[in-house]
């Protein structure tokens, strides 16, 4: 059993990987296209974002009165590093829409 290899050369070459010119329309409708994706991942990420910050205010709230009075002060500065980091990344969304 043979098996032959067809080598291209450089003729065959220019048949195989021709490309066509760019067509306009088609890169707008791309970008177009491409832009609503990122828009509709932005939402997707904010909301997520907002869900986070809800699900730590509420482990905030829940868990604040079984922290014992010695660890009240670590607590608070934990609680208030977590709400001001969603803050800004909130901010940080919000400015670059």
């Amino acid at each position: 059993m043979s098996h032959t290899t067809r080598l291209y050369g450089p003729e065959d070459s220019h048949e195989a990987h021709s490309s066509r010119p760019l067509d306009e329309a088609v890169w707008r409708a791309w970008l177009k296209k491409n832009l609503l994706e990122e828009r509709s991942r932005g939402v997707v990420r904010m909301k997520a974002v907002n869900w986070v910050c809800i699900f730590a205010l509420v482990a905030a709230v829940v868990t604040s009165s079984h922290v014992s009075i010695v660890y009240v002060s670590a607590y608070e500065a934990a609680v208030r590093i977590v709400i001001g980091i969603v803050a800004m990344l909130m901010i940080f969304n919000s400015i670059r829409t």
